[in-house]
């Protein structure tokens, strides 16, 4: 699958830009919401998953998933928070988000998810 990874620690983008590919997905990152709706607009039908990090400058995931969707894409969200948030959970169920982990979260995690996806 063609995954747009999406957070604004350079670190974290950097192990998904590793790990991801090892399990057989391509992947494209950018460093906040703002950038990642520009990548993913731009190119919307190649991407089968966005994954996004909740809190971000610029522009945070909460926003870009809502942009996506008012937009129409249907695309499979799964939503990275570093905080417990009622609300993150509430706006990620009425945004039809697919997933929200918790961070910090575990590799096995995120691969079990895109395999649910993938199948």
């Amino acid at each position: 699958m063609k995954i747009l990874f999406i957070d604004d620690a350079p670190d974290i983008r950097a192990l998904m830009t590793d790990f991801l590919p090892i399990c057989g997905h391509t992947v494209v990152t950018a460093a906040d919401g703002q950038q990642g709706w520009e990548v993913f607009s731009a190119e919307a039908d190649s991407f089968d998953v966005l994954i996004t990090d909740v809190s971000m400058p610029v522009m945070t995931g909460m926003e870009l998933l809502r942009i996506v969707r008012e937009n129409g894409f249907k695309v499979p969200v799964i939503l990275v928070s570093g905080h417990g948030d009622k609300n993150v959970e509430t706006k990620a169920a009425e945004y039809e988000t697919t997933a929200v982990l918790s961070k910090p979260f575990e590799l096995s995690e995120i691969r079990a998810i895109l395999e649910q996806l993938a199948a």
